[in-house]
């Protein structure tokens, strides 16, 4: 880097240094002395080196009237100054509605001279910066797209840009205590979850038993009747087989959500306890192994969701029934399909 800022036009010596700011990101300055009788073009010398350096690697750039030099003949980084020196144009002749949006630059590029001029990555930002600034500047205005900001460098133009999107989020209500009975309901509903649960281990260990009497003759073992086999094989493909559990989480889905419609409903209401039971036993049923297959669209029809043909679908349905995909859809994996949130009391 020192090579390639001692070899641009007019630079009798050049040096880089890198410098933290206040929000930790890291700045990199090229720290340029002028031949005598000489000016240094910034802008020349900023193109220069976006040709030959590597993208993201341009550095801020500084003109100092000496190099701080060690008794050894090399560049003394230490003593490299940081905050730079001003320019020309002092940080209080900003227009009072560039201040703001000045400040979180000051905190990405380091104290820094700015004017309503300055591009921010000529001022040494960086991808990493601009992503920093974005999640800053969203705490004001929460709609700031990072692709906008690249198109608005500028410290005036990006100020522009912030005019343009919503300012301030809106305070969202603080949700009160539930009522009382949500607690028994849940407590109820979990456990008639494990009851269900456990029944699976008492039908395993029926067929186990009905195998080795029937077709290992064990002695130890009550022989059972023939008939016992069929509840027991019906009860295997209801609490077992993947098609059994897509009809059971159907029917008590559809059971539990019968008749909800889109709307606004009570926190702790039965409408929102009716939901979250469908979603717990959706849960338990554990049936992630078929997300992504074509056997899922099967199930979001059976909640009563519309899917078209040949959707490919690897997330979960939503036990509601209200959700509508077209043909061709494809939807990853993760992604939030239960179509309502919480809001305060609502």
């Amino acid at each position: 880097m020192d090579a390639q800022l001692t070899a641009l036009p007019d630079v009798r010596v050049g040096s880089a240094a890198l410098h933290k700011t206040a929000a930790g990101s890291d700045v990199l300055v090229g720290y340029l002395v002028a031949e005598r009788g000489t000016t240094i073009d910034l802008a020349d010398a900023r193109a220069r080196l976006a040709t030959t350096l590597p993208g993201g690697i341009v550095p801020t750039l500084c003109v100092l009237d000496d190099m701080p030099m060690k008794t050894s003949g090399k560049v003394d980084r230490k003593a490299l100054p940081w905050p730079l020196p001003d320019t020309g144009r002092e940080a209080s002749e900003l227009p009072a509605e560039l201040t703001w949006l000045a400040e979180r630059w000051a905190a990405q590029l380091g104290p820094v001279p700015l004017s309503p001029d300055s591009d921010f990555f000529d001022m040494g930002g960086s991808s990493v910066a601009i992503a920093k600034l974005a999640a800053e500047l969203r705490r004001k205005h929460p709609g700031v797209d990072i692709a906008d900001l690249y198109l608005n460098r500028t410290l005036e133009s990006m100020s522009g840009y912030l005019s343009t999107v919503e300012s301030e989020v809106s305070a969202r209500p603080m949700p009160g205590p539930l009522p009382w009975y949500t607690g028994l309901f849940q407590a109820a509903t979990i456990m008639g979850f494990y009851v269900l649960n456990g029944l699976r281990y008492v039908i395993g260990v029926m067929l186990v038993i009905w195998v080795l009497a029937a077709g290992f003759n064990a002695g130890w073992v009550r022989a059972p009747a023939l008939l016992t086999l069929i509840p027991l094989i019906l009860a295997w493909l209801l609490l077992f087989s993947i098609r059994g559990r897509f009809l059971t989480t159907a029917v008590v889905s559809r059971l539990l959500t019968w008749r909800i419609r889109p709307g606004t409903y009570r926190r702790g209401g039965m409408t929102h306890l009716r939901v979250w039971a469908a979603e717990r036993f959706l849960t338990f049923q554990r049936l992630d192994a078929v997300l992504g297959t074509p056997q899922v669209r099967t199930w979001y029809r059976l909640l009563g969701n519309r899917v078209g043909k040949r959707a490919d679908l690897h997330s979960f349905p939503p036990v509601t029934g209200l959700l509508t995909i077209g043909d061709d859809v494809s939807i990853e994996a993760e992604v939030d399909l239960q179509g309502h949130w919480i809001d305060g009391d609502r």
